[in-house]
């Protein structure tokens, strides 16, 4: 019998990825190992940061990781208090160990977490402390909360979150700018967030993969046409190019780098509803519109699931949740920049400033859509679908994501009158591709 198969084992942590995570940290620096209960109740008795939180005697711990690279705890105690334990490893946990993968991961998302709690402290999840030696970061528990896409998946499109994360984006893009800090400032603090690794891997899976031939890809058999068609389109790659050298080379402000109805923890009580960010750790300084243009992308895939199952008023509410991001987004910013306004610049730039960012959500907005379809780490969506249905989806997002992406490419040569049209027109082409479906 498997040593962690138990009463001791860490409910949910199988013996393969017990395995797996023994046998990398065995070799790491610091290689404290949370796949028992023991361990775990170990571990928080010896940190006051937990110990005061939980109690560690009583304590039972259970995996919850359904992502692609940690290990991640949830630990109650008899009085039902909770934390959530949050473990990087040393490779990507979707592929397993012949990907390497560094483990200061966990300490980009304790910066972002802390960046958020600044400015922002009811839309991410609490961050209670970062053990630096054993790359362990311990969170508020959000298990009576639901994964956002777990949500639309049912049915509730949570319109709530949509303005929630609209405003936190905002937030984060003022704060950690030079809007708010000044040039010099804002310089140094981009420095403090650099993230090579984790950005290397974004512009790999998002920008490059999806459009050659790649070990990462893989779609049905019924898409395979209509791939082949996009990597023949030379305007597309070039769209596709302009993108990634935005990501590159503009770091506006810091960024999530991964936000989607799958980072995102939505609840509802008598208090009202509540949206949490989390799994900061792709945050870097880069261009607003990636954060916005993951979000619209992963609307979109929730959109596009309703449309092919014939839920047509399900995906016309889903429709609208980019729209009431952006709307959410822009308004904050507008308040935020009136409140306090960057000294020497002008309103009339940041209404410029904003249509470009719209523009540039609609085009990452493509990209994060056919990384999806195409690529490494997909959705369940679209993945989920039964197999008529998966591939009248996969052609209808393909089709949308291509249109975004030569929108932003048509933006860039002649923009818009305001800030906002293109985001508009954006979601003017799904609702028209998908009414034909």
């Amino acid at each position: 019998m498997c040593s962690w198969a138990g009463p001791g084992a860490v409910k949910g942590l199988s013996c393969r990825v017990a395995r797996g995570i023994v046998a990398a940290l065995a070799s790491a620096e610091h290689p404290m190992l949370l796949v028992s209960s023991d361990d775990v109740r170990e571990y928080v008795g010896s940190r006051p940061y937990l110990s005061e939180r939980i109690d560690a005697a009583t304590l039972v711990a259970e995996e919850i990781g359904d992502g692609n690279l940690n290990l991640v705890l949830v630990c109650r105690d008899a009085q039902g208090r909770g934390v959530c334990l949050k473990q990087s490893l040393p490779y990507v946990r979707l592929v397993g160990d012949s990907w390497p993968l560094t483990q200061q991961r966990t300490a980009a998302e304790a910066r972002w977490y802390e960046a958020v709690s600044e400015v922002a402290p009811n839309l991410a999840a609490l961050c209670y402390g970062f053990d630096q030696d054993n790359h362990v970061i311990a969170l508020e528990d959000l298990s009576e909360s639901s994964v956002w896409r777990k949500e639309l998946l049912a049915g509730d499109p949570c319109s709530e979150a949509a303005a929630a994360m609209g405003v936190l984006v905002a937030r984060m893009s003022f704060s950690t700018s030079w809007m708010a800090l000044g040039i010099s400032k804002a310089r140094r603090r981009a420095a403090t967030h650099l993230n090579v690794e984790l950005c290397e891997i974004t512009e790999d899976l998002v920008f490059t993969e999806p459009l050659i031939d790649h070990p990462h890809n893989s779609v049905g058999p019924g898409l395979t046409d209509a791939v082949a068609r996009l990597r023949n389109d030379g305007d597309l790659r070039c769209g596709v190019d302009m993108l990634r050298a935005r990501f590159v080379e503009h770091g506006e402000a810091l960024i999530h780098g991964d936000l989607h109805t799958g980072s995102v923890m939505v609840g509802r009580s008598a208090a009202g509803a509540t949206a949490k960010a989390i799994d900061g750790e792709f945050c870097c300084y880069g261009p607003v519109g990636f954060d916005l243009g993951t979000l619209f992308a992963n609307y979109l895939f929730a959109e596009v699931r309703a449309a092919v199952l014939g839920l047509a008023a399900a995906s016309r509410d889903v429709g609208e949740l980019s729209r009431i991001t952006w709307d959410s987004f822009v308004a904050e910013m507008r308040s935020l920049w009136e409140t306090s306004p960057p000294r020497g610049w002008s309103q009339p730039f940041l209404e410029q400033w904003l249509e470009a960012v719209g523009a540039d959500s609609v085009g990452f907005a493509g990209c994060e859509a056919l990384r999806r379809i195409i690529g490494l780490a997909k959705v369940a969506d679209i993945e989920s679908l039964p197999a008529d249905a998966y591939d009248l989806a996969g052609r209808a997002t393909l089709d949308i994501a291509a249109t975004w992406i030569g929108l932003f490419l048509s933006h860039s040569v002649s923009r818009p009158a305001r800030a906002g049209q293109v985001v508009e027109s954006a979601r003017n082409i799904a609702a028209e591709r998908l009414d034909s479906t």
